[in-house]
């Protein structure tokens, strides 16, 4: 299995909620935490829990330099009994049955979903970004091979993440990784957006890459600051993609669906979680759930 691969190919929710087109699940400056709670780090307690538990909201890929760990993160995960991912990424069997979800179905290939010219483009920037022509991965969902302009889009030739960085640690100090959801659960998400649509925007991607580029840079610069009031309002700026009901899929409801097992895993012991930051805020997002269902969600500055 090439680890670094799949890594980024379950970095895609991360990049379409916060990169591609500025989509955001009504995260809008007015539905970000008050600037005195714009944070990364949050503490859960109250509702009955014994013991406090963290949210972390992550960025899935960033480059060496600009990954920054501060102190109050390596204490909480100190103090946390168990790590929560969105997915166990250490469960190799889960990761490689993942696999056969990764092509298209019935023949279906990019080839027979672009013009000519088109084709001839995503070849091009392919052979360009990583240098190996488009021909290899032509049954491969087009969503999945966004994914792989990711290394070149943030301008390093190799890059890390947050949620290696936590079950490093994990291991270290013993501590069980879980996950919030299934491999699978996360690629039948994305199959929620139908592979017409997923190839129009590869190709917009690669139209738009220099404006791309000049976005993500700006939005790491607010991650280093932990300044998720600056991100959403980046979002703002730009032009909403046309989601329909995959915003749902995608984000929404995935949020949902985390909130009782979060409440299970606190209950049993603190609990370190760590996911991408777009689930914190937002209507809808992770710490206006957790709120609602009782639990006192503080910043952690």
């Amino acid at each position: 299995m090439n680890t670094p691969f799949f890594s980024c190919i379950f970095s895609l929710i991360f990049a379409l909620t916060w990169v591609l087109k500025g989509y955001s699940q009504d995260v809008s400056a007015q539905d970000a935490p008050a600037a005195s709670e714009n944070a990364l780090l949050w503490r859960v307690s109250g509702n009955g829990l014994k013991a406090p538990s963290y949210l972390y909201g992550t960025i899935h890929a960033i480059c060496p330099d600009d990954m920054v760990f501060p102190a109050k993160i390596e204490q909480a995960f100190t103090e946390a009994k168990q790590l929560y991912l969105e997915i166990d990424m250490d469960n190799k069997g889960a990761m490689l049955s993942a696999q056969m979800k990764t092509f298209m179905k019935d023949g279906q290939s990019l080839k027979k979903l672009l013009t000519p010219a088109e084709y001839a483009k995503v070849n091009t920037f392919f052979k360009d970004s990583i240098g190996i022509g488009i021909e290899m991965f032509g049954k491969m969902k087009p969503i999945l091979l966004s994914a792989l302009m990711y290394p070149k889009l943030m301008g390093c030739p190799k890059t890390v993440s947050y949620e290696e960085k936590f079950m490093e640690m994990a291991k270290e100090e013993e501590k069980k990784i879980l996950g919030l959801e299934t491999v699978s659960d996360q690629m039948d998400a994305l199959d929620a957006i139908p592979v017409e649509e997923q190839a129009k925007w590869l190709v917009q991607s690669i139209d738009e890459y220099p404006k791309m580029k000049k976005m993500y840079a700006e939005m790491v610069e607010f991650y280093k600051k932990e300044d998720i009031i600056g991100v959403a309002k980046l979002m703002e700026q730009e032009e909403e993609m046309e989601m329909g009901d995959y915003e749902d899929k995608l984000l929404k409801n995935r949020n949902q669906n985390w909130i009782p097992v979060i409440e299970a895993a606190c209950q049993k012991k603190q609990t370190f979680f760590a996911f991408g930051a777009a689930h914190l805020i937002g209507e809808n997002g992770v710490i206006t759930l957790l709120k609602k269902a009782g639990y006192k969600v503080e910043a952690m500055k």
